[in-house]
């Protein structure tokens, strides 16, 4: 089914129209936004800028999200995911985030992922969150019993929709961190009456420091063959600063689309790969949706393709999306949602793939993402993107 783009009415703050990605996007039942930071434009300065302590930031982003929820057709008791972004200067003061959203959703709160980044693309901002909506109440029974199973929100499903957190501490190797954060994800998912052969989308986030990068991707590929076998979903892996849970040095967090015509995903995992064209390129189709993790591998390649600059990788990343959905029944309009992971070193170049962007998409934006992280696996990438198609 194609995805419709969601532009509310009125929306105050800024001239979203401007830039190559869309305020949020709609398939079928689902609502998915970009994310939304405090940003809003002052005719003082003539410029964008984001005031405020974290609480006026957090009340501005969900009045902000409110406007794009109202155009999709859904509301804050239909949101079934949360990821709020958070940057440096937030990352001690989360509770500020918690109170000022309880003023929104109430005591009910669907599932909150939270990544601490290195920073925002807009420095003064404080926080950037998006949502995933439902447009109906389907599923509700089995988010009260989930709720009552785990408090701590770490499994939540409404409908054919789930996600699901597990966390390891210090444990010996990374490999055996790893393990032990899926096999606590996987059977937080035995809640939800799924398995791991239904996830479709995963995010490991490793604590910076705590493992050399080398013995990093070793052992996190291991851990992934130990649980999946050949069958691995995609992956997107980071290095971060901190996690949401005390003494974790692992999290990883699962994305489970169950086919809406059975109770199992139709699920189709392919590798993409050229010899001359140096990018991992995972992708799933389940049902009418299409999950998609790339980043640039084999960096042995590397001086053949020019491919650590930022804006050479994403091209080729995009090409390899391309080749992905292609080969899966869909195309690159097909695509509605990215995330955008860079690194640290690329503050100031980032802003140039927004032009590659804006050719690529021609004015049909997805919603989109993006934020600076410490590290990439392999530490040759530049970028990685995540993202979700339609038909």
């Amino acid at each position: 089914m194609p995805f419709k783009i969601v532009e509310p009415k009125e929306f105050p703050y800024l001239d979203y129209k401007r830039y190559s990605f869309s305020l949020g996007v709609k398939s079928g039942d689902y609502v998915f936004t970009s994310g939304s930071s405090a940003s809003e434009y002052d005719d003082h300065v003539k410029k964008i800028v984001c005031r405020g302590n974290l609480e006026d930031q957090v009340r501005l982003i969900h009045d902000k999200l409110n406007l794009i929820l109202e155009a999709g057709g859904s509301k804050f008791d239909q949101v079934v995911k949360i990821t709020d972004y958070v940057s440096p200067q937030a990352a001690n003061h989360t509770e500020a985030i918690d109170k000022v959203r309880s003023e929104y959703f109430g005591k009910t709160l669907p599932f909150q992922s939270k990544i601490f980044v290195e920073s925002l693309v807009r420095p003064d901002a404080l926080l950037e969150t998006e949502f995933v909506a439902t447009t109906n109440g389907n599923g509700d029974s089995i988010f009260k019993f989930l709720s009552s199973k785990t408090p701590d929100s770490s499994v939540f499903r409404r409908g054919n929709i789930a996600f699901a957190l597990g966390v390891s501490e210090q444990s010996g190797s990374l490999k055996l961190c790893a393990v032990n954060a899926y096999k606590s994800c996987i059977k937080n998912l035995a809640l939800a009456g799924l398995s791991k052969e239904d996830i479709v989308l995963i995010s490991e986030r490793v604590l910076i420091g705590q493992y050399g990068k080398l013995s990093s991707s070793s052992d996190l590929t291991q851990a992934r063959a130990e649980i999946f076998g050949s069958d691995i979903p995609p992956v997107t892996t980071i290095h971060v600063g901190k996690l949401s849970k005390p003494n974790s040095v692992i999290e990883i967090e699962c994305t489970v689309f169950v086919d809406g015509n059975s109770e199992k995903s139709a699920k189709h995992i392919i590798r993409f790969y050229q010899p001359n064209f140096p990018i991992e390129c995972n992708a799933v189709r389940s049902g009418e949706l299409y999950f998609i993790s790339c980043v640039q591998g084999f960096p042995q390649l590397e001086s053949q393709t020019g491919a650590r600059e930022i804006v050479s990788q994403t091209g080729l990343i995009y090409r390899a999306i391309e080749e992905a959905l292609s080969s899966l029944g869909s195309s690159k309009n097909g695509i509605m949602k990215t995330v955008d992971y860079f690194t640290v070193s690329d503050r100031d170049n980032y802003k140039q793939t927004g032009k590659l962007r804006h050719d690529l998409f021609s004015g049909r934006f997805p919603a989109s993402t993006g934020v600076m992280v410490k590290n990439l696996f392999p530490d040759t990438s530049r970028i990685a993107i995540e993202c979700i198609a339609s038909n």
